[in-house]
Formats: structure tokens, C-alpha cells, sequence
């Protein structure tokens, strides 16, 4: 991850929603999931032709990891979608 995140550790899901937002995604919900523990965030975004895009990530307050679960209805999308993100969390 990349370090300006993983340098705020303790406040690791409000790097994530700065570090996103920046980057045109809006954050939609941020909850605590309490089967798993995990803080929940929900990104979304539009396309210029209007086309929906959404990212969950999922914290793991234990050892700060982050999974990340892409929501796109259009397929050809997702490789681009994944690597915008990849991009963003990891640059």
C-alpha cells in the first residue's frame, strides 16, 4: 500500500476517503461491519457516459489490510477500474 497510507495507520479509513476523493471517487458509507470487524467503505464514481462504478473496501482493524471488492456493472470496465485503483492505493 502505499506509504502515505500505511504512514497513517491509526487513522488508516480517513487516508483511504482523502486519498479517493482526491481522485474523484465520492465516498458513499463508511460502517463498522461487526460479523468480521472490518470498517466498510463505499466509493463511487461515474463514467463521462454516465456508467456507474463502485468499490467496497474492506480495513481489518488487526493488521491494517485492506481488501477491495469492485462493483461494476459494465464489464469491459473492470480491468480499467482495477487498475485506476491499484494506481491510487499503491503509487
Amino acid at each position: 500500500m502505499y506509504g502515505g497510507f500505511s504512514a497513517r495507520q491509526a487513522d488508516l479509513s480517513a487516508a483511504l476517503i482523502e486519498g479517493l476523493e482526491v481522485n474523484g471517487l465520492k465516498n458513499l458509507v463508511k460502517m463498522e461491519n461487526s460479523k468480521t470487524g472490518q470498517t466498510m467503505l463505499y466509493f463511487g464514481a461515474m463514467t463521462v457516459n454516465n456508467l456507474p462504478l463502485l468499490v467496497e473496501l474492506g480495513i481489518s482493524q488487526d493488521s491494517g489490510r485492506v481488501n477491495v471488492v469492485f462493483r461494476v456493472p459494465v464489464a469491459p470496465l473492470r480491468p480499467l477500474f482495477m487498475d485506476s485503483i491499484r494506481y491510487i492505493l499503491t503509487r
